[in-house]
Parts: C-alpha cells; structure tokens; sequence
C-alpha cells in the first residue's frame, strides 16, 4: 500500500530530459496517492483482501455450507468458533489438501465494439494440518481439555483475467492527469516521468501543460484495448488453541492466530490504434506487486448444550494487526509514428519498497444448532451468522515512517475505508445426515458485499456438498465448494470525468474439490 516510508531501490532508468537527474528516495503525497493500477482504489481493495476470511479449510465442514458453529469437533471449524477445541474427547491429527478452479469472465464495455473473454486456472492447495492433544479428566466438573495446534488456509488469492475490447480514450489521458502543472523534475519515476521518457507524452509550454499523441491528433479515435492480470496468494493462520468442557453442557476455547500472508499481482496492459494514419501505433504498460507480512489476532468462543438435540453457538474474533511490506515496479513501452518511420521507447522504473501496518474489524458469530434422530438415521442442522464492519479496518502509515505525508495519506485512506465500506452480515446454513459411517452433507452460504453502494459488487450465493466415511480410528472427508462474485474494474481512473474510462465487468466463479484425512488416537 502506497504512501508511507517510501524507499527507492537502484534501478535501470537513467533520465536525460529531466532537469533534476538524481533519484528521489522518498516522494510526495501526490505519487504516493496514485502510484498503484486503480479498480476501485488500491487502499479499499487491500482493505477488503485483508479483512475478509474464508472457513472451508477442512472438508467436513466445507460440506455444510461453513456452518459449524455450534457443533464442535472439527479442526478447520477452531477458527471459526474456538470452542470446537473444547469438544473433543480424544487426540485427532488430520491434513486437508485440495484443487481450486477458478474461471473469471470479462467484458469492455464501451462506446466501441464490445468484447467478452473467459479465463481459467487450476491449482492444488494444501489447506489444512491439525493436531489435539487430549486430557481427561480435569475435574469433578471439568470433563476435558484439550489443545490444538496446526494451520488452516483463510484466504485465496489466485485468480486469471483477460478481457479485450475496442473504446476511445487512452491510458496517455491520466499520465497527463498526472503530469499537469509539473517540472519535469517532478514527474513521478512510475507513470508519468516514465510515460515522458519513452515519448507517450510530451511537453510542457509555459503553463505546465503536456500533451500526447492521441488528444493531439485523434481524441475521439477507437483504439484496441486489452489487459491481463495474475493474481496469486493467499493467507495462511496459524494457531494455537485451549479449550475445555464443563460438565458436557459448556464448551469454551480461545485461540492465537498468526496469519502469514503472501500475494503476488501482475497486471499488463495494451492499446493499439485501428486507424493506420495515426500517430500513435501502441503502448504497453506493466505493473508487478509484491505483498508479504505476518499478523496476529485471538480469538474466543462458546458453545451451550441447552438440551440434548438443541445447541448454541457465539464467537468473537479480535482484529488482525498485520505489518506488511509491499514491493512494485512498473513497465513501460510506446511506440508512435509522426510520418518518418516508426519510433519506439521503452523504460523500467525503480523498484519501490513500502513498510506499513494494518487492523482488520472485529468479527463476530452466533451459531444455532439441532442434533436429529430418525430411526437409523442421525445428523445435525446448523444456522450461523457472522458480521463484520469492513468500514473499520485502519491503516497505519505512520509505524515506519514520521514524513507528515504519510500521515495525510493514512488520514485520506482511513477516511474512505470509512465512507465506502460498510458492516455486512454473512448467513450460513448446512446439515450432515449419517448412516453407520457413512456421511452426507449440504450447506450454503449468502455473503453480503462489503461496499456501502451496492453497485459496485454483487455477491452470488456459495454452495456445498459433502461426503465422508467416519470409523473408530480414521476418517476420510470430502467437499465441494462453488464460490462467486461480481465486480466492475477500471484499467486506470481520471479525474475529469469528461474524458472517456474504459470498465470492465467482471464475474468470477471458483470452485474447489476438498479432502481431509484423518486419524484419533
């Protein structure tokens, strides 16, 4: 995330049209506000990514929808409601792995010809490995106790989209956007001192103002537009987990959580002109980002056995506070033609490293639950709800670095998380029918979009299935999980809403196949 304890690694560029040729090793608010391709702003996509959580690590509880809440023993369920670890009464070591597939479909919409592409990736996925130790008994009273250790994957990254399309506008209107009323020496090394040095744009007269070749000679020309975009990661929580049960009516667990994260985009994009008489022929611009970190948060849980079918479930989950370090480049390559031949300029930016912290908000779940009997016949039902108010995640700029910019960075980020995000509930709902050791589940999940205006996203309900086979000793789990989403994303953002933005729609639609292994003892 941009904009806070900005350093410059040595790079490639050298800067001859520059009238101040060394390299900047801490820039302005104003790069740091725009450094980053835009979809909705970087500062709420990272926000969103870093808030939201995923609870279909273990196939069992996949297979009901992620509705777990008040049923207990269950490792991947622990980081939903800590008190799954209370409910054990014996040692378990188990390990989840699984096959994502994820198919994302994208369409240009725009004043030009209208195109519309799909693209798919699948990937294996260790998701799980779990281990409770046991004791009984503790007390009079106090049946059992037991701790858990192990990790739970809580979030996928992984994602491919392409899309293509002929609109007007060009991606040389926000380097100007962002070159107006600036020397050259002040033109930031990532889009426009870049888009000035490989001749995208050009300039300025007396008044500070750059011009390009396609507001010059073809402001209202189609021009060919594609991008592709690889998105990889994921976050990974490890935890450590007690919990105990009280006279088999009440169940309790707390747990430490240190989620590792690790995300990797790579965006390239393309326009070329159609009209052959025109003086721009092609540009090219590429962005690669890097996120690593490492948070922590705790979290604890209760489940109350109010009758023998009937359960009740609560858990809440501190914030995560992550610190976070993010690495990005860019790449540029345009090629124009003003009537003696064809002109090529391509130029690499610095590498730029960002150190910064983030919270995510406090989550909390309350979970019903019924245990049912019908002549050879036996399961569970199981309702759970769970809120989270996005518009509270923070970030912290400030940790790193004292520059007074990146505390105005961190105030202007923080206040849009607070006026375009908001608190959502998520409903969940599955059920396990069992026949001898045989197992059957079902659930489904409606997520809420986490955006206060709702159309910018559009969340499409998650459906599950399940099947195990549970013995004395071993037990072998499976799931499917079909996940999806809606979304508009932008290229790049202007400001002067005159000017033509392209905007893609896009549909992503995952599925992932789940087994879990494991063993008691």
């Amino acid at each position: 995330m941009p904009g806070f304890d900005l350093h410059i690694k040595q790079g490639h560029l050298s800067w001859p049209k520059k009238k101040n040729t060394q390299m900047k090793y801490f820039i302005t608010i104003l790069l740091a506000l725009s450094i980053f391709s835009q979809g909705f702003a970087q500062s709420l996509q990272d926000a969103i990514r870093l808030s939201g959580s995923s609870f279909y690590s273990s196939a069992r509880s996949s297979g009901v929808g992620g509705a777990f809440g008040a049923m207990g023993a269950d490792f991947g369920s622990i980081s939903y409601n800590p008190a799954a670890t209370g409910a054990y009464w014996g040692g378990e070591f188990s390990v989840g792995v699984s096959l994502n597939s994820s198919l994302t479909q994208a369409r240009l919409d725009g004043n030009g010809t209208d195109m519309f592409d799909k693209y798919s990736k699948r990937k294996f996925k260790f998701d799980q490995i779990g281990y409770i130790i046991n004791t009984q008994p503790i007390g009079s009273d106090w049946k059992s106790a037991s701790f858990g250790f192990g990790m739970n994957r809580i979030a996928n990254f992984d994602q491919k989209m392409y899309y293509e399309g002929n609109t007007k506008g060009s991606f040389t209107d926000r380097f100007l956007e962002r070159s107006h009323g600036k020397e050259l020496s002040e033109l930031d090394d990532f889009e426009g001192g870049l888009a000035y040095d490989v001749g995208a744009i050009y300039g300025p007269d007396n008044n500070l103002y750059y011009a390009s070749d396609y507001q010059k000679f073809g402001p209202n020309n189609l021009l060919h537009k594609s991008q592709s975009i690889d998105l990889r990661g994921g976050i990974n929580e490890m935890l450590f987990s007690y919990g105990a049960n009280y006279n088999d009516v009440f169940l309790f667990g707390l747990n430490v959580g240190i989620p590792f994260v690790n995300y990797s985009e790579t965006k390239s994009y393309t326009e070329e002109a159609l009209d052959v008489s025109s003086v721009l022929k092609k540009l090219n611009y590429d962005e690669y980002l890097q996120t690593s970190g490492v948070g922590i948060n705790f979290k604890g849980g209760m489940i109350l056995k109010m009758s023998k079918y009937f359960r009740l479930g609560a858990s809440f989950h501190s914030p995560t506070y992550y610190s976070l370090e993010d690495d990005y480049s860019t790449n540029m390559m345009y090629a124009y033609d003003e009537g003696d031949g064809l002109k090529s300029g391509e130029k690499e930016s610095p590498g730029a490293y960002f150190k910064y912290k983030f919270s995510s908000p406090w989550r909390y779940t309350g979970s019903l639950g019924a245990i049912y009997k019908l002549g050879d016949l036996n399961g569970f039902i199981d309702f759970d709800v769970e809120y989270a108010d996005f518009s509270t995640g923070k970030f912290d700029f400030t940790a790193y670095s004292s520059d007074e910019g990146d505390a105005l960075n961190q105030q202007e980020q923080n206040e849009r998380i607070r006026e375009e995000l908001k608190a959502s509930l998520t409903y969940r709902m599955g059920a396990e029918l069992a026949y001898k050791k045989l197992r059957m589940r079902g659930g489904i999940a409606l997520p809420d979009t986490p955006f206060e205006k709702d159309d910018l996203s559009d969340v499409i309900p998650t459906y599950t299935l399940g099947a195990g086979i549970r013995g004395d000793k071993v037990f072998i789990d499976f799931a499917f999980i079909r996940e999806g989403t809606r979304y508009g994303y932008s290229p790049y953002i202007l400001i002067d809403e005159t000017l033509i933005q392209p905007f893609v729609d896009v549909e992503k639609f995952t599925s992932k196949w789940l087994v879990t292994f494991g063993t008691r003892f």
